[in-house]
């Protein structure tokens, strides 16, 4: 979510968004300057940027664990069943198979029917009730009030004046082409533009794709998942044990880590295979600081139960993790899910 406000951000910069109503438009107003033009262009890459993040979250529900199984819905709903009145309603099994069928179908269709004046109307009706509920239900932090924020720019443009029963004044200079704030075409467009936006959605096309480079499903293994908008698709629970062994002098110890990380950094690293990696790396720097030591060997003994399975091994026991080096290669240290 943190990643998305960013890239919006990033967005916001480069394009004109402040033709009107900014700090800039009241300066280039007082001084008589015109005010940029905004082209259809230029809201087309905001959003193509959120049809992406859509496209993607819904491609990645398509998968047995959601659609067949309801998980990991199934699990977090289970903290709403003694709710009063609605409690039961959740306890049945078809509201969870309900609600990841509609989260799937709403993911891949909503910025399509976004698109178009006809649907529109259904499409924000339906997109106010997703992420309000979602927001409401579970603890995602700021993401439904952005994206609820960033679908704004389907509307049409003019859609703020017109709220506002406001109108453009009458007075203030034309830009080239047409009127301040006007929407136009592609044509006209600085290379500038081009040389941005092009690479930019390549970027953020393949970035999500990248999961395929690497063998096993990526909801276990999370080799390509992050910057992938694969989200609310997984539920881990797990518990790591690290072995560490010296070899001058011979020594050998067991450390799970909560002595120097916080509650939260534990369950994030423990069902993690790279932060598992980089937590037996840094055990392995702190364990030659100490003792004086060259040879350090750290092996992790990690168990993840996923999505409501039996736990199970995550990496393979016998392997060094202080001598498998940071990379973005497959990690063959990581055991497939059975």
């Amino acid at each position: 979510h943190y990643y998305l406000v960013s890239l919006i951000s990033l967005l916001l910069v480069v394009l004109p968004s402040d033709a009107t109503w900014s700090v800039a438009a009241w300066w280039r107003a007082r001084r008589g300057r015109e005010a940029p033009v905004v082209r259809l262009a230029h809201y087309g890459l905001l959003r193509a940027q959120l049809a992406i993040v859509y496209f993607f979250a819904g491609a990645a529900k398509l998968n047995g664990d959601w659609l067949l199984r309801a998980q990991p819905l199934r699990i977090w709903l289970r903290h709403f069943w003694e709710w009063p009145v609605v409690g039961p309603v959740f306890a049945w099994p078809g509201t969870a198979h309900g609600m990841s069928w509609f989260g799937a179908v709403f993911d891949l269709g909503v910025a399509l029917a976004m698109s178009f004046r006809r649907t529109r109307p259904l499409a924000w009706l339906l997109a106010v009730a997703f992420h309000v509920t979602i927001g409401l239900m579970f603890p995602i932090g700021v993401f439904s009030f952005v994206m609820l924020a960033s679908l704004t720019c389907f509307n049409e443009p003019q859609w703020p004046r017109r709220l506002l029963g406001r109108r453009a004044p009458a007075a203030a200079a034309p830009a080239p082409g047409g009127q301040v704030g006007a929407i136009h075409s592609a044509a006209g467009l600085s290379w500038s533009f081009y040389v941005f936006a092009v690479p930019y959605l390549c970027i953020q096309l393949l970035v999500p794709l990248r999961f395929a480079l690497y063998p096993g499903w990526v909801n276990w293994t999370e080799q390509g998942f992050r910057f992938a908008w694969r989200v609310m698709l997984i539920e881990k629970t797990g518990h790591v044990d690290f072995h560490v062994t010296t070899s001058d002098p011979p020594r050998h110890w067991v450390t799970d880590g909560s002595s120097e990380l916080t509650r939260l950094q534990l369950k994030m690293m423990s069902t993690q295979p790279d932060m598992i990696h980089e937590y037996a790396l840094h055990l392995a720097e702190r364990t030659r600081h100490e003792l004086g030591v060259s040879e350090v060997a750290v092996r992790a003994d990690a168990w993840v139960a996923f999505n409501g399975r039996r736990s199970q091994r995550l990496v393979d026991p016998e392997v060094d993790l202080a001598a498998q080096p940071r990379s973005l290669a497959h990690s063959s240290w990581i055991l497939p899910l059975r």
